[in-house]
């Protein structure tokens, strides 16, 4: 999870072990956090999860605290 925004910069693609587990099994799911960390934009992210959030009871100033934390937390090399 904390190597996947690196795919912007680097010359070769970051997959998570479970996706190639669920490929060879023919099983194909979007990484939506691999997605939103790679856009490296909480806003935007939040934009898209909140409907999401509000229906499961959730603060969304409390969601992008941890979206900050957890998508920012780690930077891609530049």
């Amino acid at each position: 999870m904390e190597l996947c925004a690196h795919e912007t910069t680097s010359p070769f693609k970051i997959v998570n072990f479970l996706e190639l587990v669920g490929e060879a099994m023919g099983v194909e799911k979007a990484d939506l956090f691999k997605q939103w960390k790679m856009m490296q934009d909480v806003d935007r992210v939040l934009a898209e999860v909140a409907k999401q959030a509000t229906t499961a009871g959730l603060d969304l100033e409390s969601v992008r605290e941890v979206l900050v934390a957890h998508m920012l937390g780690e930077q891609p090399c530049r």
